[in-house]
Formats: C-alpha cells, sequence, structure tokens
C-alpha cells in the first residue's frame, strides 16, 4: 500500500507555492517529529513549513505558501 502523502528527506526536492509565484528548493531541516520542515530555496530563502493537521499538506505559518515533494 502506498503511502497517502510523500515523507520529507533531507536533501529533498520541493515545489513552493504561494500567490502569484513559484520557487524550487530543497529540505535543509526536519524536527524530530516531522511535522516542521525547513526548506532553502533555489534564491537562498529559508522558509519553514508545518504539517497542517486540517488539510495534511505543509503550510507556511506566514501565509498562504504550500510544499509539493518533487
Amino acid at each position: 500500500m502506498a503511502p497517502v502523502r510523500a515523507m520529507p528527506i533531507v536533501g529533498g526536492a520541493v515545489l513552493v507555492r504561494d500567490l502569484g509565484w513559484t520557487a524550487t528548493g530543497i529540505v535543509s531541516q526536519i524536527a524530530e517529529d516531522g511535522r516542521t520542515i525547513e526548506v532553502t530555496t533555489d534564491s537562498g530563502d529559508q522558509i519553514t513549513f508545518t504539517l497542517s493537521p486540517a488539510t495534511g499538506r505543509f503550510a507556511a505559518a506566514s501565509g498562504t505558501a504550500q510544499l509539493t515533494f518533487a
């Protein structure tokens, strides 16, 4: 049986989507519980994402940015 969602791995490629922009990056850090991850975009920005219990998706606390694992 396949997992419901992709599991983040350090060094894994990601796509960050927000209103009006999209960026590629990598997972640079994962919290021990796996619910918070740090992403470094190709432009050098650091964005923290937290797993939403309501949607099951990783979203940035500071706005509407969502994360997709490549």
